[in-house]
């Protein structure tokens, strides 16, 4: 019921208050088409009708049930950021931590997400040993290649920010950097739109999809990136 509430208050503006230009409106068939692999049943440039909108309502509700993130997903994922969390304490002590950002900690994570996540330094005192990128990436490669839950996929050590990739339970793709803070508040933003209602949630997820099967979302083909 809260979900075809959601697509409803989606719907409803332009379902009771069309375009001027009502009488040849051609709504966006090409979007829903690539998005949700289905063709509408209105011939082009024809109004839509009640059951054009229903039938519209219905897509989007099916994808996000088909996109929805299970209890396997999340307790999945927790299962990795805590061995990770262990890894990250017994490579380089205590004072160290792994934080979590993107879409499995802002809220719009979906059925296959993977984990993005960081090892950073907790506020602690004076003295502790510091640690370069590189360094903490060696730490956790040479830790990490005789944890049997974990593949070593491979090990940027090159770029600004290192990044190791990995395989959590032959299931789960798993991006660490190192001392990578920058993307942290974005996603502490993210989190504040999806605590302010559900709807958000549903409707970033829509948005996510969308672009995916458009062709517009991936910074590295010059696209925009996720989080935009």
């Amino acid at each position: 019921r809260a979900k075809r509430s959601f697509c409803s208050g989606m719907l409803t503006e332009r379902m009771h208050h069309p375009p001027a230009d009502s009488l040849t409106y051609h709504p966006p068939t090409t979007i829903i088409a690539t998005a949700f692999d289905v063709t509408p049943s209105h011939g082009a440039g024809q109004p839509w009708t009640h059951q054009g909108w229903e039938w519209q309502e219905n897509c989007l509700l099916l994808r996000l049930a088909e996109t929805r993130i299970t209890r396997d997903d999340v307790c999945l994922a927790h299962s990795c950021l805590t061995e990770l969390t262990h890894a990250v304490t017994q490579a380089v002590g205590p004072s160290w931590q792994v934080r979590v950002f993107g879409s499995i900690a802002n809220g719009f994570a979906r059925h296959g997400s993977d984990v993005d996540a960081t090892c950073i330094r907790k506020n602690s005192p004076d003295g502790c040993p510091e640690h370069s990128s590189q360094d903490l990436l060696e730490h956790m490669v040479a830790l990490l290649k005789h944890n049997p839950n974990f593949q070593i996929i491979e090990a940027v050590k090159a770029a600004r920010i290192p990044i190791l990739r990995l395989k959590f339970g032959r299931a789960l793709d798993v991006d660490l950097s190192f001392q990578n803070v920058e993307p942290l508040p974005n996603t502490q933003l993210l989190r504040a739109y999806v605590d302010l209602s559900p709807r958000l949630q549903d409707l970033g997820v829509l948005v996510k999809i969308w672009a995916e099967a458009a062709g517009v979302c991936g910074a590295p083909k010059g696209h925009l990136s996720a989080y935009s």
